[in-house]
C-alpha cells in the first residue's frame, strides 16, 4: 500500500537522507535524481486531471531506477526539505 509509505520528514531527517544519498551516489546521478523528483512532483500535482498519481508515475518510473521505492517516495513527498530551493 503506497499510502503506508508516506512520511513527512523533519529538516534534520531530510538532511540525513540527503547526506546518505550524496555519500552513495555520484554527483551526476544525484542531479538526475533531483530533476526526476521535481518532475514527478510536477506531474502528480495535476493528478486530478492527468490521473497520474504518485503510485502511477512511480509504477512506470521505478523499474528502471536503482533507488529503493520507499526512498524515492520519501524524496518526492518531502522534496522541499530534501532539495531546498537554494541547491
Amino acid at each position: 500500500e503506497w499510502s503506508q509509505t508516506h512520511q513527512t520528514l523533519d529538516t534534520a531527517t531530510a538532511t540525513e537522507y540527503r547526506q546518505m544519498l550524496e555519500a552513495a551516489m555520484p554527483a551526476t546521478h544525484l542531479a538526475v535524481l533531483r530533476v526526476l523528483s521535481r518532475l514527478v512532483c510536477s506531474i502528480t500535482a495535476h493528478a486530478d486531471v492527468n490521473k497520474m498519481t504518485t503510485e502511477n508515475v512511480l509504477t512506470c518510473l521505478l523499474p528502471s531506477m536503482k533507488v529503493p521505492t520507499v526512498v524515492f517516495i520519501r524524496i518526492v513527498q518531502n522534496l522541499d526539505l530534501m532539495y531546498p530551493s537554494t541547491q
